[in-house]
């Protein structure tokens, strides 16, 4: 009879910690007006320019990041302040810090950070 209620409790213990542990649902922030993504690099081949980057980063990012008193003294509203500040920026977009739920602006597409890196690393 002991081994029956130690089995039963650690059973219990086991469920209970597997219980606790749920996922977030994906987050996906539509905005009111969306922009049209930019056109795709109509050749593959040829390196991105800031150009074909920034309006990813306006359609997500302005007006937070931009000006003269960025939030969190983050600016992404130049290329040097991008070339800068982009790893930082894409490692919170993946942890899903960036941009925040209620800022109505919509996430940056994993095409879009793909997009970004190469533009990042001369590609």
């Amino acid at each position: 009879m002991k081994y029956l209620i130690l089995i039963f409790l650690a059973l219990s213990f086991y469920s209970c910690g597997k219980e606790e542990k749920k996922s977030d649902p994906p987050r996906e922030t539509p905005s009111p007006n969306p922009k049209p993504d930019p056109k795709p690099n109509p050749n593959p081949g040829d390196k991105l320019s800031y150009s074909d980057v920034s309006p990813i980063i306006e359609r997500s990012c302005s007006p937070c990041h931009f000006g003269n008193k960025p939030k969190a003294g983050f600016g992404l509203d130049s290329e040097s302040k991008l070339r800068k500040n982009l790893p930082k920026a894409i490692n919170k977009v993946n942890q899903g810090e960036m941009p925040p739920e209620d800022s109505g602006k919509p996430t940056i597409s994993s095409n879009d950070q793909l997009d970004l890196v190469n533009w990042y690393n001369g590609r």
